[in-house]
């Protein structure tokens, strides 16, 4: 009875510290790697937990300006902003979409797209057929952690840019509030694996 009783106590502590790293400053406890790298029969389902696991829509275009737009949408719902700050925000927005285009049309970023998806599309076919060697397996497993490194070099820049424009987009709404943040250049320093490139430095908002 001892014994369970501690076991018992031990799940709880552990749950309940997990639930109160959300409510305090810090790193909040989150089972995404766990997820992310499942094996297994089970994993397909495991990863399916995760929104965009693969970042497929993040690393879509007409995606991506739409998660912004929708992130504007609700901030200027939520501070109820007036038609005046929505213009600004509408602004902030375009302003961003024009990132975004420059972004994807770069030469560079093209092909780390294609090469990231072209990898990952082996890597889940070995994952969805039942009669792959274990061997395959294991190196489809080896693969996805690879392509999980070039997955988050790819969205890094895009993702900065989101929450700058977030935050941008909620400062509008503080009275007396500074200046919003400097977004960053197009041609801002990315890197995915080896490659790296410096073709510019940092733009900064006008007045606004």
């Amino acid at each position: 009875m001892l014994l369970r009783i501690a076991i018992g106590w031990h799940f709880l502590y552990e749950g309940l510290e997990k639930v109160e790293s959300t409510r305090k400053a810090g790193k909040a406890f989150t089972a995404e790697p766990y997820l992310r790298f499942s094996t297994g029969p089970l994993a397909p389902t495991f990863r399916g937990l995760i929104p965009d696991v693969n970042s497929i829509h993040k690393l879509n275009p007409d995606d991506r300006k739409a998660s912004w737009k929708d992130d504007v949408d609700r901030i200027a719902a939520h501070f109820h902003l007036d038609q005046a700050q929505r213009d600004k925000a509408q602004l902030l927005l375009k302003e961003s979409e024009d990132f975004a285009d420059i972004w994807f049309e770069d030469h560079e970023t093209i092909e780390n797209r294609r090469k990231y998806f072209v990898e990952l599309g082996k890597v889940q076919k070995i994952e969805q057929n039942p009669n792959a060697l274990s061997y395959e397996r294991e190196r489809a497993a080896a693969k996805r952690k690879d392509l999980d490194a070039d997955r988050r070099s790819l969205i890094a820049d895009l993702d900065a840019r989101g929450a700058t424009l977030r935050d941008a987009v909620t400062m509008l709404a503080t009275p007396n509030s500074a200046r919003p943040p400097a977004l960053m250049s197009p041609h801002a320093p990315q890197s995915i694996g080896s490659t790296s490139r410096r073709c510019g430095a940092w733009s900064s908002w006008g007045a606004a």
